[in-house]
């Protein structure tokens, strides 16, 4: 049962992952369209949602659910996606905005926001490894 729900986790993370990767290239265009008070605006909007997905995934953890229950397992995997997406989204969003309104790439805060990506992930396992505990 352990292997399958972890396999299961890494098929959701790489479909998110892709995702993002596909709502890039719009995004870039459709940024670029638009005028500095807008990406001003836009950024600081991003930047709160992520606020808002952060508690939502810091509220979630997959302990409290029934992860023998393919239908519950289902629903917790569709709750992490949407918020790891959104907040991958949002970063995007974030850093592609900075970057136009500096007329410059940002790299560190691209890296920082790489790593912040990949450390949402990383809970989102290790959160996952932690509810499985309780079926050992």
């Amino acid at each position: 049962m352990k292997r399958k729900i972890f396999w299961e986790n890494v098929i959701k993370n790489l479909i998110v992952a892709i995702l993002l990767t596909a709502f890039f290239f719009p995004l870039n265009d459709f940024l670029f369209s638009l005028t500095k008070a807008d990406l001003n605006s836009i950024t600081i909007v991003s930047t709160l949602l992520i606020m808002a997905f952060l508690f939502a995934d810091f509220a979630f953890t997959y302990s409290v659910s029934n992860l023998r229950n393919s239908w519950e397992r289902f629903l917790d995997h569709s709750i992490t996606a949407i918020i790891i997406f959104g907040t991958g989204a949002l970063l995007e969003i974030s850093l592609v905005s900075l970057n136009l309104i500096l007329q410059r790439e940002f790299i560190l805060l691209e890296a920082l926001g790489l790593l912040f990506y990949i450390s949402l992930v990383l809970y989102d396992f290790w959160d996952l490894e932690r509810g499985l505990k309780k079926y050992s």
